[in-house]
């Protein structure tokens, strides 16, 4: 598989990815860190990671042994960035996870932890703000400030009943299908099976968003993911296909006609 980065400067070739099989590496998605390591999640291969300055990608995998302090699955499609070094990944099924080494061990939240429920975390679905990280499932939104230790809740009136921690918002439903910033700067975006609602109170308050011909099919706000992948990185759009990695300079279309309606409930 190759990897395009594009940048004013030109074309950056980056590594291909390790391919054992032969048959390809399925990218569900990549992010920049801050210290400019790419981290690519992947359909069953775990994290590839390249460091700022490597010549290879370093493999991060799902392991049995609970003392190698692995990651929890290797179908990953989630990632988000800490002020102080953090490292978040989102898996297909099997809960999320957080690294302040850099990646060399992982505190998961998996099935022991979260129970039945919260373990599809939603696709590109981690947002970080400030010391905030944001954590989009089909059960609804986690969220915590102080690295997992604690975590509140933003959900829909059913999933408020059987919520173990405590609600912190209320959305119309909980199945969140895509979730980031939102139009605005301050803003919290989230897409879910009633449509779209948006928040200026940090998650607490959210807003029913009605979208000109419906919230599906439209562009995607800032920071939200769509299709395979879109996401504004640092004044770029990524996107990840089949076959290749791509960054440009080009920014996700803006011209979204929307009015708000009552406050969700």
């Amino acid at each position: 598989m190759g990897l395009l980065f594009a940048t004013s400067l030109g074309a950056q070739v980056i590594p291909p990815l390790p391919d054992s099989s032969g048959w390809g590496v399925h990218v569900l998605a990549i992010a920049r860190a801050p210290d400019s390591a790419i981290w690519v999640g992947t359909y069953g291969q775990g994290i590839f990671v390249l460091r700022k300055g490597a010549g290879s990608w370093e493999q991060i995998r799902s392991s049995s042994d609970t003392g190698a302090h692995a990651i929890s699955w290797d179908f990953v499609h989630a990632f988000g960035f800490g002020p102080r070094g953090q490292i978040w990944y989102g898996t297909v099924g099997n809960g999320w996870g957080l690294s302040i080494d850099g990646g060399k061990t992982w505190r998961n939240w998996e099935f022991g932890q979260l129970g039945p429920e919260w373990q599809y975390v939603t696709p590109d679905g981690i947002l970080t703000r400030g010391d905030t990280t944001y954590i989009a499932t089909a059960d609804g939104i986690k969220l915590t400030w102080d690295d997992g230790q604690t975590w509140r809740v933003i959900t829909d009136s059913i999933g408020a009943t059987t919520a173990k921690d405590s609600v912190w918002g209320r959305i119309r439903n909980q199945y969140v299908l895509a979730f980031g910033e939102g139009f605005t700067p301050g803003e919290l975006f989230v897409s879910h099976l009633r449509g779209c609602d948006v928040s200026d109170s940090r998650g607490r308050t959210w807003t029913a968003l009605v979208i000109h011909d419906a919230c599906e099919g439209a562009p995607p706000p800032r920071g939200v993911g769509r299709l395979s992948l879109e996401r504004d990185l640092s004044a770029r759009r990524w996107a990840a296909t089949s076959s290749r990695i791509k960054a440009s300079s080009s920014t996700i279309p803006t011209g979204l006609r929307s009015r708000r309606s009552a406050t969700a409930s």
